[in-house]
């Protein structure tokens, strides 16, 4: 059985020997950036750990501002070969880069391979998030997170859009009523 290691998820302290790995939604504000990711990337810059982060925008480019903004050095921006024409920043030197070989698959295994702690929250909405729900299984886990994920969004559904459709319905029945009556 293998087990699942909570203290690897948005862990309260952080060490110079540990590679963290920063990932999460390509849609979050930066208010809720601000109020839940930067406080720990703050303390794994003050510990000097080792910072992965992708080249998407949302929490990687939130992130990559907030090391940016710190002058930070100890960090690594990965980047999918598939997509750095699009996705290679501009504003990070050449050895902060790595550029590995093939998508987003290839990049999340790369860049939690032997991560020590994630940083990451993930939205009740789910879709949106799915990349980073199986990074954060694969650095908590050590299984493959994807594989993991895809799985449960094989088995789930949008309980908004499921719900709004029984509104609507129930809504266009009181109104059949309503003229048939």
């Amino acid at each position: 059985m293998t087990t699942f290691d909570k203290t690897k998820i948005n862990p309260s302290s952080f060490t110079a020997d540990m590679t963290v790995v920063v990932t999460g939604s390509t849609t979050l504000s930066q208010k809720v950036y601000d109020a839940t990711y930067l406080p720990l990337v703050k303390k794994a810059i003050e510990a000097g750990a080792k910072i992965h982060v992708g080249s998407a925008p949302g929490v990687d480019q939130m992130t990559r501002n907030a090391l940016l903004a710190a002058q930070y050095e100890n960090f690594e921006v990965l980047v999918p070969m598939k997509h750095a024409a699009t996705e290679k920043p501009v504003d990070i030197n050449e050895d902060k880069i790595c550029i590995v070989a093939g998508g987003y698959r290839s990049r999340d295994l790369h860049m939690c391979k032997g991560a020590d702690a994630v940083i990451c929250f993930l939205s009740q909405y789910g879709g949106g998030g799915s990349g980073a729900c199986a990074n954060m299984l694969l650095v908590a886990t050590g299984l493959d997170g994807i594989a993991i994920t895809e799985l449960v969004r094989h088995a789930s559904f949008d309980w908004n859009r499921i719900l709004g459709s029984c509104v609507q319905e129930k809504e266009s029945e009181a109104l059949f009523e309503a003229e048939v009556e």
